[in-house]
Parts: structure tokens; sequence; C-alpha cells
């Protein structure tokens, strides 16, 4: 099984294009880490606000999707990130005390997370 594993080596240090192709990889892995590490900062300080803004609140006792602690609020940043029913989590965040300026933070999220950063 081993000796499988060592056809790759030899077909990538024969073949030009596969070398070209690897030497691309690795060139850009250096762009790759920078860009996750602004945007796991990002994620950071967005899942921070969410803790402070909507963290403890009475409307997210019940639903999963919830700021009440860090993983919860880290979920939550990401789901609204990827898109995935955000705006139900906004409109319940809307029902609290934070009223209009909780759709200020899910659009500034969705619009830099997803039009932005991604």
């Amino acid at each position: 099984r081993l000796l499988r594993v060592l056809r790759v080596s030899r077909l990538v240090s024969r073949s030009k294009r596969m070398r070209r192709l690897l030497d691309a990889c690795m060139d850009s892995f250096g762009a790759i880490l920078s860009f996750t590490g602004v945007l796991i900062i990002f994620v950071f300080v967005f899942t921070v606000l969410g803790m402070q803004l909507f963290g403890g609140t009475a409307e997210f006792y019940d639903v999963r999707p919830n700021f009440n602690t860090f993983g919860d609020s880290f979920m939550s940043v990401f789901e609204i990130l990827t898109g995935s029913n955000w705006y139900k989590l906004m409109l319940i965040a809307m029902s609290g005390p934070s009223g209009a300026g909780a759709a200020l933070f899910f659009i500034a999220w969705s619009f830099l997370g997803s039009f932005i950063l991604l």
C-alpha cells in the first residue's frame, strides 16, 4: 500500500503540469492562512458583540440559535455568515428591547461577511 502512495509522488515529480499545479497550491497557502485569520477575527468580534447586545434576553431562551453563551453565539454568527435562516434570528432579536438596532447588527454582519469577506 505504501508503494501506491509513492506512485503519486512519482507522478508529481515527472509531470510538469502536476508540479506547476502543486507549486501554485503551495504558493497560495500563505494567503489562505492570512484570509482565514482575518475571517476568524471578524467572526470573534461579531460573536462578542452579539453576546453583549442579545445575550441573556428572554427572546432567545426557547430557540437554539441564541447569543447566551460564546459557543451558541459563535454558531449563530456562523449561521448569519452562511445565510442560513438569518432573517428568522433577526426577527426574534428585533422583537426584543434592541428593536431596529438589532437589524443593523444582522444586516451589517450579513453584508460584511458575505460580500466583503467571502
